[in-house]
């Protein structure tokens, strides 16, 4: 049996500004948020932030809900 491999979509803090609508310097106020997604590598190795696209539009979601993801 082949195993499919997984591609993950990523996405940068510019581009959640973007999509939300909202300035870069609020996103960065949302990753002080407990339950924000956190980036997929630790900032140390990497220069830009890179998220999951798929948990931070969960994210969104919820938050437009007004629920915790």
């Amino acid at each position: 049996m082949a195993a499919e491999a997984k591609t993950r979509a990523i996405i940068t803090v510019a581009e959640i500004a973007a999509m939300s609508g909202v300035s870069d310097m609020t996103v960065r106020r949302w990753r002080r948020a407990l339950s924000f997604p956190k980036p997929l590598y630790p900032p140390a190795l990497s220069r830009t932030l890179l998220f999951d696209r798929v948990e931070i539009e969960h994210w969104l979601s919820a938050q437009r809900e007004g629920r915790a993801p």
